[in-house]
C-alpha cells in the first residue's frame, strides 16, 4: 500500500540552501524550520563543536558551498532543467555504454589538450548514435 519510491521535489536541497543562506545574511535562525534547521544544526556542530561529520554539511550548504554555486547559477539563468521524465527508453538501454564512452573519450580527448571545437563533433555524434531510428555505428 506505499509506494516504494518516495518523491521529492526537486529544487528542495536549493529551497533549503536558500533558506540557511538567508538566515546567515540577517542573523535570525529561529525561522529554520525541518530539513533546513536540521541542515544548519550539523553545520554549527562541526564549526562549534568540531563534529566531523558536519565537514559535508558545510561544503554543500556552507557560505561557498556547492548550493551556493547552484545558487548563483539560477540567479544569473545558468540553469537547465532536464525536460525528459519518461521512463527509460530501448534505446537509452541499448546505447548507453557506447554513449557514455563516446562522452569520456570525447572529454578526455578535451582535457588532454585537443581543441574545444571538438565538443561540437561528440555532441553531433551523440545525437546521431542516440536516435532510435540510427541503425549501425
Amino acid at each position: 500500500m506505499l509506494s516504494p519510491v518516495t518523491p521529492f521535489p526537486g529544487n528542495k536541497n536549493i529551497d533549503a540552501y536558500k533558506q540557511i543562506r538567508d538566515a546567515r545574511n540577517t542573523g535570525d535562525f529561529s525561522a529554520l524550520q525541518n530539513e533546513a534547521l536540521a541542515i544548519h544544526k550539523r553545520i554549527v556542530a562541526y564549526e562549534l563543536e568540531d563534529v566531523e561529520s558536519g565537514w559535508g554539511w558545510e561544503q554543500t550548504y556552507g557560505p561557498s558551498g556547492a548550493f551556493s554555486i547552484a545558487d548563483s547559477y539560477e540567479k544569473n539563468g545558468q540553469l537547465l532543467y532536464d525536460q525528459f521524465t519518461g521512463g527509460i527508453t530501448d534505446t537509452m538501454v541499448d546505447r548507453q555504454i557506447i554513449l557514455r564512452d563516446l562522452q569520456l573519450e570525447a572529454y578526455m580527448n578535451i582535457i588532454l589538450g585537443r581543441s574545444i571545437d571538438e565538443f561540437d563533433q561528440f555532441v553531433e555524434n551523440w545525437r546521431k548514435l542516440g536516435r532510435s531510428d540510427h541503425i549501425g555505428g
